[in-house]
């Protein structure tokens, strides 16, 4: 298997969109607020989204064919991220009565 090859005309897009993420998430009385581009940075989320399917999209399209099944690709996927959603729930409740 070959290893995947970095994009590095995707980090410079990641770096902003993770940036105004955060500044969306300041406190409402900042004075970051009253820009425009923050108030609605919230749609970099939704540009996440987008990104991350590419990049997944382009590391594993001649894996997918060349015979690399689905439960092979699915299987360390979900153990990366199935484990916080087990996790969480009992953790907010836990939070919630303490």
């Amino acid at each position: 298997m070959k290893p995947l090859r970095r994009d590095d005309a995707l980090d410079s897009p990641r770096g902003v969109r993770a940036c105004m993420v955060v500044l969306f998430h300041f406190d409402p009385y900042s004075h970051f607020l009253h820009a425009s581009l923050i108030r609605h940075s919230y749609l970099f989320v939704d540009f996440c989204f987008v990104l991350s399917g590419s990049v997944i999209f382009e590391a594993y399209r001649d894996r997918l064919r060349a015979g690399f099944g689905l439960k092979r690709f699915l299987l360390p996927r979900l153990g990366r991220v199935d484990p916080l959603h087990l996790l969480a729930p009992p953790c907010f409740v836990v939070y919630e009565f303490a």
